[in-house]
């Protein structure tokens, strides 16, 4: 009818244009305005990755955090102008024809014009629940894996780091730190072996590729690690044949499960200059990926310090027999204060409950977002539920001419519900697969392993159908309480 009256289809585009504006604009300032509330709490959390990659030094390096001004106006402005054009082009495409065809009645026309709309909703809405919910299963699994590295029951003890201070102060307080050494060691795991099982390591794991035996084009991520003898006491750590290495011990190692699987190694077998004395059974990522080694041959390996400080910082791990004996790590501060008199105490590491906090933390964040998309893809099952709705309310004389000429209520249920489980599958497909596309960039974005496994994919896929098909049973249910006389009678 605008049409006929003179108007034109970019007026029209504009009218529609002005009313997505309202709605854009004041969705984007809530957002803004909720990184704004929640950024602070998210940076407060943002090294996660350090226990994954220990070449990262930088907080931007594993997952940058900011929101500044030019950001905001220009993905603004961005956003802005695709929402201009696609609102533009739609219009045209459905106002193009003459306003006299635009006026005649075409009901199946107008009906069909939904469904590609009510496609993009519902796939966008899939896109972001099965997206958000996969990096939610990975975070978990990722926790688990970490968990079972790092063993939370056990504290590092090392040397107080003046880190972040100022470069005067820096230099009147180098005196005043100590370095654990392997004689430390020893002395802590004499007078505290009825309370505690006590390791120690120089330095943290260093982390090196090598050439893949199985394929000249892959790499092998290999982790070698110093370890002492009670490593498999306090990590956990369970041979499947051979023994653990000796402290006093040199050109021994012991080998993670992928390493052995990969190399094919077995006891008395050489890698990389070491004769093969034990093999670990599966564990979790890291342990599988690690070669143990003796601290007497860490210094041949690594003459140069990898923290970049001078001497080094070894650092003690102390698992107590007795859980409930939280004193024992200041008996054992209290003692290395005595052997290092004058120096800086050192201070207790509960990487486990770090570790536990970040997870946490991050948790909330992929929860939060996945309440988001669960809200979103209710109400596109709302919106399928009433379009539907829409179509039977219209398609009412059809409908009863069919339960005339004999097609049954069953007959009428299973058409409704079978075209709203069309757009629902296809939906699915389409958004497992772009979801598990932006999964692996998100993931691999934030450090993480993409996982998910069989039985996640299998019951989303269950629920997803599920819900479909029940919210198009109520509609399809209005539709097959039509009475054929009543229907045929009314326009």
């Amino acid at each position: 009818i605008k049409r006929a009256i003179g108007a034109t289809i970019i007026k029209i585009s504009n009218s529609y244009f002005i009313y997505i504006f309202k709605l854009f604009f004041t969705g984007y300032l809530l957002s803004i305005l909720f990184f704004y509330l929640f950024i602070p709490f998210f940076k407060k959390y943002n090294r996660f990755g350090f226990f994954l990659s220990y070449s990262s030094r930088k907080i931007t390096d594993i997952l940058p955090l900011n929101l500044d001004f030019n950001s905001i106006i220009i993905s603004f402005c961005l956003i802005l102008a695709i929402i201009y054009i696609f609102t533009i082009f739609f219009t045209f495409q459905t106002l193009k024809q003459p306003p006299a065809t635009l006026i005649r009645p075409i009901e199946q026309g107008r009906i069909k014009s939904y469904t590609p709309f009510l496609m993009v909703i519902t796939l966008f809405c899939v896109l972001m629940l099965f997206t958000s919910s996969s990096i939610i299963v990975s975070q978990r699994k990722l926790t688990e894996d970490i968990f079972n590295d790092i063993e939370p029951d056990v504290i590092r003890i090392l040397p107080k780091s003046p880190y972040g201070i100022g470069e005067d102060l820096d230099l009147l307080m180098k005196d005043l730190i100590t370095s654990y050494t392997f004689d430390d060691y020893k002395a802590v795991k004499e007078t505290f072996k009825e309370k505690a099982v006590i390791g120690f390591r120089l330095r943290v794991p260093y982390l090196t590729k090598i050439p893949h035996p199985q394929d000249i084009d892959k790499e092998f991520e290999l982790r070698i690690t110093g370890a002492t003898e009670d490593f498999p006491s306090i990590f956990d750590l369970t041979l499947s044949e051979g023994r653990f290495i000796k402290d006093e011990e040199s050109g021994k190692c012991v080998v993670g499960f992928e390493v052995s699987k990969v190399f094919n190694l077995k006891s008395n077998d050489e890698f990389m200059g070491f004769e093969v004395v034990g093999v670990l059974e599966k564990k979790a990522k890291l342990t599988d990926h690690s070669m143990f080694i003796s601290l007497i041959d860490w210094p041949f390996l690594f003459p140069t310090p990898l923290s970049g400080s001078e001497g080094g910082h070894g650092f003690i791990f102390v698992k107590p027999i007795d859980k409930n004996n939280g004193q024992i790590y200041e008996e054992i501060l209290d003692f290395l204060e005595r052997r290092h008199p004058g120096k800086l105490r050192g201070v207790v590491l509960d990487i486990g409950d770090l570790v536990s906090k970040i997870a946490n933390a991050r948790m909330s964040t992929y929860i939060l977002l996945f309440m988001f998309s669960l809200f979103a893809f209710i109400s596109s099952l709302l919106y399928l539920s009433v379009l539907m709705l829409i179509d039977i309310i219209r398609r009412t004389k059809e409908i009863g001419i069919k339960r005339a000429i004999g097609a049954t209520k069953k007959n009428i249920m299973i058409e409704f519900v079978f075209k709203s489980l069309k757009i629902g599958v296809l939906s699915l497909i389409l958004g497992i697969i772009l979801g598990t596309f932006i999964s692996l960039l998100i993931a691999n974005r934030e450090g993480l392993a993409f996982y998910v496994p069989s039985t996640y994919l299998i019951l989303f896929i269950i629920i997803y159908i599920g819900c479909i098909t029940l919210f198009s049973l109520i509609p399809a249910q209005y539709a097959v309480n039509i009475k054929p006389n009543e229907a045929i009678r009314n326009e």
